[in-house]
């Protein structure tokens, strides 16, 4: 009986220093950092609006150059009508502000006579007088604005964008870099020319122009490119520069 007991004592003192050996490790050891998955966090990263599609630049200058083909018979006509009425040169050559105010020489079909100011033309005093006889049709009919397709074609125009400056035009230009429209790049027409073209002050035109930039889409640019074909065969137009 009293061997028995001894071995009772003693597995009671090995239980209890289990006990403590277990009791001295988990108290030693780290305790593992929890992850904060909180999903809800302000500094979780928002995803951000993806760009609207826009043409590429190469669209541009291959549509450019097969309208050009296509419309070859339409030059050939303004051409031959332009040299009977005031001869050579047929194309008016101007100085013009590109994209982030660079600068670039536009071409037009001459509807004005050689010694017309070169000036824009609300600054000219009669601009009536200085048109010739066709002048004013191919304005209404914005035939004299063809040859901006070789500008497209050399990648200094696209199709809808602002109209480029003239280069001493530092009003319009001042109000364009205001409202972040100098970034864009000139374009055959624009969400200004068929709404009022050179009837509307400078201000309305590049309220425009930046609502233009606000909403460009490829969708809205096809809108205006069609627009402007109607406003040239049903509106009366002021006369452009």
């Amino acid at each position: 009986m009293v061997g028995l007991g001894k071995i009772r004592l003693n597995l009671v003192s090995f239980h209890k220093t289990i006990l403590n050996l277990n009791l001295s490790t988990s108290t030693s050891q780290p305790q593992p950092q929890l992850l904060n998955l909180n999903l809800n966090s302000h500094s979780h990263p928002q995803p951000q609006p993806q760009p609207q599609p826009q043409p590429q630049p190469m669209l541009n200058r291959i549509l450019a150059f097969f309208m050009l083909i296509f419309l070859s018979p339409v030059f050939l006509v303004v051409i031959l009508l332009i040299t009977i009425d005031d001869g050579l040169p047929v194309f008016f050559v101007q100085k013009r502000v590109g994209i982030n105010y660079t600068f670039f020489n536009l071409y037009k079909f001459r509807s004005m006579k050689k010694n017309t100011p070169n000036v824009a033309t609300h600054l000219l005093d009669n601009p009536d007088q200085y048109l010739l006889k066709i002048g004013s049709l191919i304005r209404k009919l914005s035939f004299d604005e063809l040859p901006n397709l070789i500008n497209i074609i050399k990648g200094q125009l696209v199709f809808v964008g602002p109209r480029p400056a003239l280069y001493n035009q530092d009003d319009l230009m001042q109000l364009r870099i205001a409202a972040g429209v100098d970034k864009l790049k000139p374009g055959l027409t624009g969400w200004a020319q068929i709404n009022g073209r050179d009837e509307i002050s400078l201000k309305e035109k590049v309220a425009l122009e930046k609502e233009y930039m606000n909403r460009k889409s490829l969708k809205f640019d096809v809108k205006i490119f069609f627009m402007t074909f109607a406003s040239a065969f049903f509106k009366k137009e002021g006369v452009s520069h």
